[in-house]
């Protein structure tokens, strides 16, 4: 759910275009600015000055010398404001502070337990208050906050739906006029996907898919550069599709076979079990799972079936996406996949030999960097790209990471 944040930060589409070249180039003058933005070199010089007042850029050493005078070189500043990162996809919240550049400079603050009884606007506020506190950061210098979430949202009417609920909360609203700060609220898998283009592997791939693979199965899909919302903003809900119609009822949505019944970690366990592998009570389903791993290393025949079943579910769904989306790449991540990362091998030959023939064309399949921070990354890249894409320009560069 999207904020205005441009307009608390620079005030027109040739500002940005200027301040987006200045922070991709790190170094730049006034005549190489204009150049890559087809500004005029009197324009570039007046947006400069105000961005320079304003503390975001800032002469540095004279350019090499080419002939005529010497340039006076353009330096940004990330420093000049802060953003905020917020995760509620685990189970505890979490924030963090970060530079213009995406940059952590805070450590990671915890805040409390999330769960359906919660009061989740209170957790966020005390979560955000403590990482002031922590770090006395300038509430004038922050841009916005970006805030990674599981649920659902209604996107137009600005309302978010938690896990299992459906009565609606003004959780964006509400945060707006308690900090005063612009709020931008993401699926965590979309974020997941997000960070991926912006820090990792899928950067300059403007049409991929980021499917995570854990106790819920969803995909953030980009086309064209873009996250891919749909109508509402729920878009991404991959474990809902059906991979056999004999398979057993889902419990959240109440179909039958869905990929989420099939492929998440309780539901690898459960199968487990009733293939006769005995799995002792652990203090999580993670420690089960990854138990179940650590026996198809070793050739366990049951625990390796179990794997091998989870990838050719997960196979049937990828090869639709591929077909329907034709992407150039394919990110697969979550603890199943980092549990037990021999499953990419296994799904990437299924989808290569089934998918149709130029849908898969140049098609590649990777698994992602096993990062916890991975979802507050993706909510300072989300307000990072609110900063300095509002009104879609653009410029050729080459991403910086943090």
């Amino acid at each position: 759910m999207y904020s205005n944040i441009s307009s608390r930060f620079v005030r027109d589409a040739n500002t940005n275009l200027v301040l987006l070249t200045v922070q991709q180039k790190k170094l730049i003058s006034r005549s190489e600015i204009a150049k890559l933005t087809n500004l005029s070199y009197p324009t570039v010089s007046t947006i400069i000055k105000t961005l320079m007042d304003e503390g975001f850029v800032s002469e540095s050493h004279v350019g090499e010398f080419v002939g005529g005078r010497k340039p006076m070189l353009i330096k940004f500043n990330p420093k000049a404001r802060v953003i905020i990162g917020v995760d509620l996809s685990t189970s505890v919240s979490q924030a963090v502070l970060a530079d213009l550049d995406g940059k952590f400079i805070s450590e990671i603050i915890t805040g409390g337990e999330l769960g359906t009884e919660i009061d989740l606007s209170r957790n966020i506020k005390d979560v955000i208050e403590r990482l002031q506190e922590t770090t006395g950061f300038d509430w004038q210098k922050v841009v916005g906050i970006g805030v990674s979430y599981r649920g659902s949202i209604d996107i137009p009417n600005r309302l978010y739906y938690g896990p299992g609920k459906q009565e609606p909360l003004k959780l964006q609203d509400e945060l707006e006029e308690y900090f005063d700060v612009p709020i931008v609220m993401e699926h965590n898998y979309n974020l997941a996907m997000l960070a991926e283009y912006t820090y990792g592997i899928a950067q300059g791939v403007d049409n991929s898919v980021f499917i995570n693979v854990g106790s819920g199965i969803s995909a953030g899909i980009m086309i064209s550069g873009q996250i891919y919302h749909g109508f509402l903003g729920n878009a991404g809900e991959f474990g809902h599709i059906m991979v056999d119609s004999q398979g057993d009822i889902c419990p959240e949505c109440g179909r039958r076979g869905c990929l989420e019944t099939f492929v998440s970690i309780l539901n690898i366990i459960i199968h487990a079990r009733k293939c006769g592998l005995e799995i002792t009570q652990m203090d999580n389903k993670l420690q089960e799972l990854k138990y179940i791993a650590d026996l198809a290393r070793k050739n366990e025949p049951v625990a390796r079936s179990c794997f091998n079943r989870t990838a050719h579910y997960l196979s049937i769904g990828i090869i639709d996406i591929v077909n329907l989306l034709n992407p150039e790449l394919v990110i697969l991540g979550g603890q199943v996949i980092w549990v037990y990362p021999e499953i990419v091998k296994i799904i990437t030959e299924e989808v290569m030999n089934e998918s149709l023939l130029y849908s898969r064309k140049n098609l590649r399949i990777e698994s992602a960097n096993q990062i916890k921070q991975t979802f507050l990354m993706g909510a300072i890249a989300l307000i990072q790209e609110q900063i300095y894409l509002p009104h879609n320009i653009s410029i050729q560069y080459s991403t910086s990471g943090s």
